[in-house]
């Protein structure tokens, strides 16, 4: 399958880390201005809603909400932002797919600026706990507020950075 020529996927899949070892988190200079708002800014505290970092280029939106069941939800892939989902409290499992097991289900949507997907049989799970994060670029697949066992309330930060 050829990638489109707007997919700025990197090669390897994504991974969580630690924002206190967000060094150990190669190839994302991309994202520095989100790493700075999530070290400067007291989350917990901070009403949901969305805040620029730097206009429409770079901004964070923090979300208060329930976690459901995969089977419930479904995947979401963007074109023009990479997306940087930091978890502040609770427990989130984020479905992670590649393109060549997806049905979709909703075309590309420019409002939306996603396209929807079908959840696939096989997938990979990534669990986040509070203090960790991790990146889809655009074209990585991706189901976010799922729960891994049961559902609970979780804060989060989904900070979204225009490729160019």
């Amino acid at each position: 399958m050829t990638r489109p020529a707007w997919a700025s996927v990197p090669n390897r899949d994504p991974h969580v880390y630690k924002l206190s070892r967000r060094s150990s988190a190669k190839g994302l200079e991309l994202m520095e201005p989100a790493f700075l708002f999530l070290e400067t800014h007291d989350l917990v505290r901070m009403k949901p809603g969305r805040y620029p970092i730097d206009g429409e280029r770079v901004y964070a939106t923090i979300s208060v909400d329930k976690t459901i069941a995969a089977e419930k939800n479904r995947f979401e892939a963007h074109r023009k932002y990479i997306d940087l989902h930091y978890l502040i409290s609770g427990v989130e499992m984020i479905g992670s797919a590649r393109p060549e097991v997806l049905r979709e289900k909703q075309a590309y949507a420019e409002d939306k600026e996603a396209a929807l997907y079908d959840v696939p049989e096989k997938y990979r799970r990534l669990i986040l706990k509070p203090g960790e994060f991790v990146v889809f670029f655009p074209g990585q697949a991706h189901m976010p507020w799922c729960f891994p066992k049961k559902s609970e309330e979780i804060r989060k930060v989904v900070v979204k950075v225009q490729v160019n």
